[in-house]
């Protein structure tokens, strides 16, 4: 009996073991396919801040480039301004 009860023991022991193994498979499977999710979507940030990157460089030189016209018509209206005899002496 006490040598039966140790090998029932032994089967719940093993049976117990089986299951704990199987859970950790499964936390394992979960937490690759969480992982590959989460590179997934580092991936689709690093291509938005990419483009995002791209877009502000964009708009600066676009930005550059109106200040630079801004400039010029600044000094156009300057020279128009001047009287009639000095734009002659001025180079425009």
């Amino acid at each position: 009996s006490s040598v039966k009860d140790l090998q029932t023991n032994d089967e719940k022991i093993l049976d117990v073991s089986g299951k704990q193994i199987q859970k950790i498979d499964e936390l394992q499977k979960l937490e690759e396919e969480q992982s590959r999710v989460a590179l997934e979507k580092i991936g689709e940030v690093l291509t938005c801040l990419g483009s995002l990157a791209s877009t502000i460089q964009a708009i600066s030189d676009k930005q550059n480039e109106l200040c630079e016209k801004q400039e010029q018509l600044e000094k156009d209206v300057k020279y128009l301004k001047l009287p009639f005899f000095k734009r002659w002496f001025t180079k425009g």
